[in-house]
C-alpha cells in the first residue's frame, strides 16, 4: 500500500515544455535561415515561396521612409514590395533595422491590417512571415501584435494556401509558448482544425509546426479539453517516424498523458505501450533518447497505481530491459529515473516486489552505489523502504545481506536523507537485531540533532533495539 509519503514523492516525467529552450530553437532556426536565404530548402522551412522576388535585388530601395510611404499605397503590388522589404530587413536583423523598430516605428497595426486581405495570398504570407519573425524575438512584442492572433488563427482556419497556413501556425506557437492565450483558442476551436491537418497533411513540415503548436495547446489547456481521441490518432500516426523532431514531440505529449493518468487505459488501446517497448528494447533503431523517453512514460504508469496497467507493462519484458539499462554505461546520468521507477513498482504489490528480487536489482544498484548523487540515494533508500515496509523476514534479510544496512548508516547523516534512514531503521528495529555501530552512530544523532522530530524517532529507534 502507498503511504501518503509515497505519494508526493512521485515526480512525473516531463511537466511542461521548457519556453526557452522552444524560443532558443526558434532563434537558431531564424540565424540559419538568414545565413542561407537563397537555398531552396530553408526557404521553404520557413514557408518561403521560391521565387524570383524572394532574391535581394539591387535595385529595391534601402530608404525606409519610401518604403513606409509604400505600405500605405493605395496599390497592393506597391504595398507587397514594402512588406518584402520590412520582411528581408527583419529577417536580416541589422543594426539599423531591428525587430524594435518594426515595433516602435507605427507600422506594425498597418501590417496586422493586410493580413485581412483575403485577394492577396502574397502579401498575408509576408504579414505572416514578418509577425513570426517578430515572436521569435527577444522584445517585449504580446501587446503589439495581440490584435494579429484572431486575424492569424482564421488565417490558419480557412486559407487555401497551404505556406498561409504553415506562417500562420508557427507565429501562433511562437506566440503561445511564451503567453497563454486560451481565450483565443478555445473560443476559435482551433484544436479541430489542427488536428484535421495534421492527419491529413504530407508536408513534414508543417507536421513540425503543426505538433509544436498541438503541444502549447496541451500546455495551456485541461487534458478534458482535448479531444483526446483525436490526439491518440495523430500519436498513433507519427509516433514510428523516423524523424527525431517530430518524435520528440510526440513523447512529450506522451509524457503529459501518462502522468495524468486518467487517459492509460488508451496507451493500451492504441498499442502505444508495444510501441514504447520496441523504442526500449532497440527494435527500432533510433537515438538513445527514445528510449529513455520511453522508460520514463511506463515509469508515470507505475506511479498510478494501476495494477493490471502495471503487470501489463511487466509482462512485456520490462524489468529485464530495465535491467541492462541500468548496467549499460552509456545511461549512467539516468540511474535517478531507473531508481525512481524501480521505487513505485515496490510499493505496490508483493508479487512484484518478488520480481525485483528475482532480477537481481538490488545487488546490482548496491555495486553501482558509489556512482550515485544524493537524489539517486534517496530513491534507493524509497526501494528499501517499500520492501521492508511489508515486514516479510525473507524481504528484510535478502535486503540486509545486500549490504544496505551499511549504506543507510553511511547516508544518515546527510540532511536530505537522514529521516527516510532513520525510518527504515526504525521499521527493522521491530523485526532485526542491529548491530552496536548502529547505536553509537543513533546516540551521536541524539547528541548533535536540534530538530525535534529527528531526536523523538531515534529515541524511539533506540528503545526498541535495547528492549
Amino acid at each position: 500500500m502507498r503511504t501518503s509519503q509515497r505519494t508526493s514523492h512521485r515526480t512525473p516525467f516531463m511537466g511542461g515544455i521548457d519556453i526557452q529552450n522552444c524560443k532558443i530553437k526558434r532563434q537558431i532556426e531564424i540565424i540559419t535561415i538568414r545565413k542561407n536565404k537563397r537555398t531552396e530548402t530553408l526557404m521553404k522551412k520557413r514557408g518561403m515561396m521560391s521565387s524570383e522576388e524572394d532574391v535581394i535585388s539591387d535595385d529595391i530601395p534601402t530608404d525606409d521612409s519610401l518604403m513606409v510611404e509604400k505600405l500605405y499605397s493605395d496599390d497592393m503590388d506597391i504595398v507587397h514590395e514594402a512588406l518584402v522589404f520590412f520582411r528581408k530587413k527583419i529577417s536580416v536583423d541589422t543594426d539599423s533595422f531591428s525587430v524594435n523598430y518594426i515595433i516602435r516605428s507605427g507600422i506594425l497595426p498597418k501590417i496586422i491590417s493586410c493580413l485581412y486581405l483575403y485577394a492577396r495570398h502574397d502579401i498575408q504570407l509576408q504579414c505572416a512571415w514578418i509577425i513570426t519573425n517578430i515572436t521569435a524575438s527577444d522584445e517585449d512584442y504580446f501587446d503589439s501584435i495581440k490584435s494579429a492572433i484572431n486575424p492569424l488563427i482564421q488565417l490558419f482556419i480557412i486559407s487555401p494556401c497551404e505556406d498561409i497556413r504553415e506562417q500562420s501556425i508557427w507565429a501562433l506557437s511562437n506566440i503561445m509558448s511564451e503567453h497563454n492565450i486560451l481565450e483565443y483558442t478555445k473560443s476559435s476551436n482551433i484544436l479541430k482544425y489542427l488536428s484535421k491537418y495534421l492527419m491529413n497533411t504530407k508536408n513534414i513540415s508543417f507536421v513540425k509546426t503543426g505538433l509544436w503548436a498541438l503541444c502549447n495547446i496541451i500546455r495551456m489547456e485541461k487534458l478534458s479539453d482535448v479531444n483526446i481521441v483525436e490526439t491518440f490518432e495523430i500519436i498513433k500516426k507519427y509516433i514510428s517516424i523516423r524523424n527525431d523532431d517530430i518524435l520528440s514531440m510526440i513523447f512529450w505529449i506522451l509524457g503529459n498523458i501518462s502522468r495524468d493518468g486518467v487517459y492509460n487505459q488508451m496507451l493500451y488501446d492504441y498499442k502505444i505501450i508495444h510501441i514504447l517497448m520496441k523504442y526500449i528494447d532497440g527494435s527500432v533503431e533510433k537515438s538513445t533518447d527514445f528510449c529513455i523517453y520511453s522508460v520514463k512514460i511506463l515509469g508515470n504508469i507505475f506511479a498510478l497505481e494501476n495494477k493490471n496497467h502495471i503487470q501489463t507493462i511487466i509482462d512485456y519484458g520490462f524489468l529485464s530491459k530495465l535491467k541492462e539499462l541500468i548496467l549499460d554505461n552509456r545511461y549512467e546520468k539516468y540511474l535517478k529515473e531507473f531508481c525512481w521507477i524501480l521505487s513505485n513498482i515496490t510499493a505496490g504489490e508483493e508479487k512484484h516486489i518478488e520480481l525485483v528480487l528475482h532480477h537481481n536489482f538490488l545487488h546490482t544498484i548496491k555495486e553501482l552505489s558509489s556512482k550515485f548523487n544524493t537524489d539517486t540515494k534517496i530513491e534507493v533508500l524509497w526501494i528499501i523502504s517499500n520492501i521492508i515496509a511489508k515486514k516479510n523476514s525473507f524481504y528484510i534479510n535478502y535486503v540486509l545481506n545486500c549490504g544496505y544496512l551499511s549504506f543507510i548508516l553511511d547516508n544518515i547523516k546527510n540532511l536530505a536523507m537522514e529521516y527516510l534512514c532513520l525510518e527504515i531503521i526504525h521499521t527493522l528495529s521491530t523485526t532485526t537485531i542491529l548491530n552496536e555501530d548502529t547505536i553509537d552512530i543513533l546516540e551521536e544523532i541524539l547528541l548533535e540533532t536540534k530538530n525535534d522530530k529527528i531526536f523523538s524517532l531515534t529515541e524511539k529507534i533506540i528503545e526498541n533495539i535495547l528492549l
